[in-house]
């Protein structure tokens, strides 16, 4: 199968004669996988790092009378994780997801968007705290202290 890339798109065939690209660009067979993205990484033997991983960031807030002291956080999950999988059965919450990103670039975004006037805190530092579920990376939003 030949396939050529140019600059709206990519488009795979048996014989690619009329595809409205400027300059098309030749795919070597097998940089293509069955639903038609780019395996270049494979083809060249290039490994991701470790934690290259993207990550979905969810910031909870426990709503009602009784939220808990730990009330907010934000969790680093998979992008597929439904967010009522968050709140351990707590029935009053809001959520605003914020897309997909890079894990480091995901803690970096979560400090920036708490601010000065609160820290963020993993939960496996604060043993009170409820954990996270598998799979999940949370971070607590907690007051600032003065040092």
């Amino acid at each position: 199968m030949r396939s050529a890339v140019g600059i709206s798109g990519i488009h795979a065939g048996e014989d690619v004669k009329s595809t409205g690209f400027s300059s098309p660009v030749w795919l070597a067979d097998g940089a293509l996988d069955a639903e038609g993205a780019l395996t270049l990484d494979a083809l060249l033997g290039v490994e991701r790092p470790p934690d290259s991983a993207r990550v979905r960031v969810v910031e909870i807030t426990l709503r009602g009378n009784a939220a808990p002291p730990y009330a907010r956080w934000f969790d680093l999950c998979p992008a597929d994780t439904k967010e009522n999988s968050l709140v351990g059965g707590w029935k009053e919450w809001s959520s605003i997801g914020y897309g997909v990103l890079l894990r480091e670039k995901a803690r970096r975004f979560i400090q920036n968007k708490v601010g000065s006037d609160a820290a963020v805190v993993e939960a496996h530092s604060l043993p009170d705290a409820p954990a996270a579920p598998p799979g999940v990376e949370r971070w607590y939003v907690v007051p600032a202290t003065s040092d």
